[in-house]
This record gives C-alpha cells, structure tokens and sequence, in this order.
C-alpha cells in the first residue's frame, strides 16, 4: 500500500492499495474532513488518537465487514473495502462519506469511554445506542454541509423500518442488534434522543462511562430512565406509516 497523509483539520493517514480509485480516495478523505469539522463545530471534540485509514482495493475476509473500525492493540484504525460489489461499489460518493462519518464516531465513542464502548458485553450501553448515535452523526455531518436535510433522513428511515415488515422494538436491540431496519429505528431513536437533550447529550452519555453503568450513564445524560424511554419510543414506532413492500428505491438519501 502506498501512506499519505493528507492535511486536513486533524492529521490522518492514509494506506491506499494502488488500485483504489480516485473517485473512492477523494469520497474517504471528504468523509474524514467533514467528521472533523462535525466534531470539532458540534462538540467541541479533537481526537487525540492517530486515525489511520486502511483502504483496500480488495474484497473482506470471511467474517468481515466491507467497512469497520478497528480499535485492536490501542490503534485507532477504519478499513474500507473497495472491490465489494454489494456493498461500497452499490453506494454513492456521498454515502461513502457518510459512513466515513459514523465509523468516526465509533472512534470518538471509545476515546470519550476511554475504551468502555468498544469492551465486550452489557457495560458499553446498548447496541441501538452506540449504532444510531453512528448513523445519526453520518447524516447530522452531512446535513450540516449541505447534502441532504435531516427532514429526507427523518422520511426514508421511516420507510426503512416499515418497508420489510415489523422491526423489533428498541428493547430487543440491546444486545442482539443487526443492520437494516434495526439501524433506520436506532438512527431514529438518537434523533429523539437529541431533540428531548441536545446535541451534546450522545457525547455525555459516553463520557459518564467512565464512572457509572450506562442505565445511569443514560438517565443522566438524557433525562429519562431507558425502560420509560422504550416506552414512549415503541408508541412512537407504532404511529409510523407503513410502506410495506416499497423497493429500498423508494426512498434514497444520496441518489
């Protein structure tokens, strides 16, 4: 692989196979210049971690992701797979960058627990949470710079919950998260979350990891206990239009 490191608002470095497209190169780095901006304008947030970008021009392993954070061995690395042809070639340029954005803030979400979010069983919080605040921030970044409105995220995640048939409720997301339909209702449920605490409020949840369980952790950041949160939320997701059946073309964010 060839290592650049290209100038942005904090220093990244880049490990590009040769055969990843300029197109791929330029969408990666975009991402990374709007997560840092996010983060720093949103949250006031620096990463003092070295984010290493790992770009293949090359397919996942058995058992991998087409685009994950790495947290192992103290490293704070994203590797991305460029040759899948579901997955990262199926998407655009600006949803490229948008998941540059959520996978950023898996990182930001170890660094604020000093590693808690990223350990292993029930003390990170639940999955909805870690994901939905991912997915929410990738949309919130990109909003913010003029790319879509958080009105068309709003519209085509309520089209993704209903669109394949019901979508178990939060509480059953805890631990047992997949993507799909159980991302369009976790991103929603971070938008709620937000809107009833403020911004700030996904980052304070984080932090108070450090010093509590994450069902105090969460009364304390968003001033709800998580059993009345699943609660009000469920009505929510039951007033929900439904649009079963519609194609996932229904409805695209980055067309």
């Amino acid at each position: 692989p060839t290592e650049t490191q290209t100038p942005t608002i904090e220093p990244i470095i880049y490990n590009y196979d040769n055969g990843v497209s300029l197109e791929d190169r330029r969408s990666i780095e975009l991402g990374n210049t709007i997560a840092s901006r996010y983060f720093i304008n949103t949250f006031g947030f620096r990463m003092q971690h070295q984010v290493i970008m790992e770009v293949r021009a090359t397919t996942p392993g058995t058992n991998e992701s087409y685009l994950y954070a790495d947290l192992r061995n103290g490293l704070y690395k994203i590797f991305v797979y460029t040759a899948t042809p579901d997955d990262w070639q199926a998407k655009s340029s600006l949803t490229h960058s948008q998941q540059i954005v959520h996978e950023r803030t898996h990182l930001m979400q170890d660094e604020l627990s000093n590693g808690v979010s990223s350990s292993g069983g029930s003390v990170r919080g639940p999955r909805w949470l870690q994901e939905g605040n991912a997915e929410y921030n990738g949309y919130r970044a990109m909003a913010d710079e003029g790319y879509v409105t958080m009105n068309r995220v709003r519209e085509c995640s309520i089209v993704g919950v209903t669109r394949s048939g019901p979508t178990p409720p939060l509480s059953e997301l805890e631990t047992n998260f997949t993507y799909g339909s159980s991302l369009n209702l976790a991103t929603l449920a971070a938008e709620n979350l937000v809107n009833r605490a403020g911004i700030r409020s996904l980052n304070n949840f984080y932090q108070l990891l450090t010093r509590m369980t994450w069902n105090d952790a969460f009364r304390t950041a968003f001033g709800i206990d998580v059993q009345d949160f699943y609660t009000q939320f469920n009505q929510i997701q039951q007033s929900y239009p439904s649009y079963y059946g519609q194609p996932p073309s229904f409805c695209v964010i980055f067309p």
